[in-house]
């Protein structure tokens, strides 16, 4: 299971600390974002169009290494989607 680097709040201000592991991937702190409609329609779409093309070529790729990226993608991708709620 990946483990995502911590993000702490020391005075107002942030810093990371790094995660242990090969399996430690980075994380970017964001600030509250706010989105027009038509913003969130297109990353909405985007994500769902991402979604298709990477469930697409499941079973199609010439290694283990590249089928591996490509489901750590459809991972992203489904992290993605949860965090914007969509």
């Amino acid at each position: 299971m990946k483990t995502k680097e911590t993000i702490l709040s020391d005075q107002g201000g942030n810093y990371i600390v790094p995660a242990k592991g090969e399996d430690a991937i980075p994380v970017v702190p964001m600030i509250a974002l706010t989105f027009t409609n038509t913003e969130y329609n297109v990353l909405a779409i985007a994500l769902d169009h991402m979604y298709e093309h990477l469930t697409d070529l499941v079973g199609d790729l010439d290694n283990s290494e590249e089928e591996n990226i490509n489901l750590s993608r459809i991972d992203d991708v489904l992290s993605l989607k949860e965090m914007f709620n969509l």
